[in-house]
């Protein structure tokens, strides 16, 4: 096996090993109505912090986008961070 695959597999197998955390916690059941209204109330905050901060984070994004493709590094660079960024935001999101 080639040195170049590894990352990719542990990338794969970490993949796999967070969905196996969430389907397990996924099943469990809150029983106390008071701790379940607090995560939910948590959860809308925590998704009006990430709209918030990829709203800001875009404009900023497409700055550095613009100054990496008019630089020396050209335009496959600002697609590959421009890809990363996205990948990353997705993340973030799920």
């Amino acid at each position: 096996m080639q040195l170049q695959f590894v990352p990719i597999l542990l990338g794969v197998l970490g993949l796999a090993i967070a969905f196996i955390v969430y389907s397990v916690i996924a099943k469990l059941k809150v029983s106390n109505e008071k701790v379940a209204n607090i995560g939910g109330q948590i959860h809308i905050g925590a998704m009006a912090f990430m709209r918030r901060e990829y709203t800001i984070m875009a404009a900023f994004l497409a700055v550095l986008a613009i100054l990496i493709a008019i630089s020396g590094l050209g335009l496959k660079t600002m697609i590959a961070f421009l890809l990363g960024a996205f990948c990353s935001a997705f993340a973030g999101y799920v």
